[in-house]
């Protein structure tokens, strides 16, 4: 499994400097639009793949998608506005502002203080000295290889 997630996590260490090679020809919004006609492909391709060799059916999903509830369609939709609103903020960062290295620890950061200001505040979680300490050493980090 490791060596899985290391591949993962080297791929994408790349995606903001391609980004950043589409940004000198492309807006924000052709960006989105581009990349999903692309990830819709992609997506296509792999459920053609997963019938083919039998791993699921599309009769077996749409059943289960009948199964879902208004609630869990409208979580679904706020996942997708999320996704295409961070994709063309993200874009706009990297051609407007700064390189992708200083971009990328940004978006790592801000989805760190949001998490944890999520668990605080909404999930009531404790943090110890030594975690909050560490959290501070972090930050504290990520400023001084931010600020320019």
């Amino acid at each position: 499994m490791y060596p899985f997630l290391a591949a993962i996590a080297l791929i994408q260490q790349f995606r903001p400097y391609i980004r950043k090679q589409i940004a000198d020809r492309l807006d924000p919004h052709e960006f989105v639009f581009l990349n999903t006609i692309f990830i819709a492909f992609v997506v296509s391709i792999y459920l053609i793949y997963l019938s083919l060799t039998d791993q699921h059916s599309f009769k077996d999903m749409f059943g289960k998608y009948s199964t879902l509830t208004n609630i869990e369609y409208i979580c679904i939709f706020l996942l997708a506005i999320f996704t295409v609103s961070s994709s063309i903020f993200v874009f706009h960062l990297d051609k407007y502002y700064n390189n992708p290295l200083l971009n990328s620890i940004f978006m790592k950061s801000a989805g760190m203080i949001m998490l944890i200001l999520v668990s605080v505040f909404i999930f009531k979680e404790k943090y110890t000295i030594n975690q909050i300490f560490g959290i501070a050493i972090i930050l504290s980090g990520i400023l001084i290889t931010t600020v320019k």
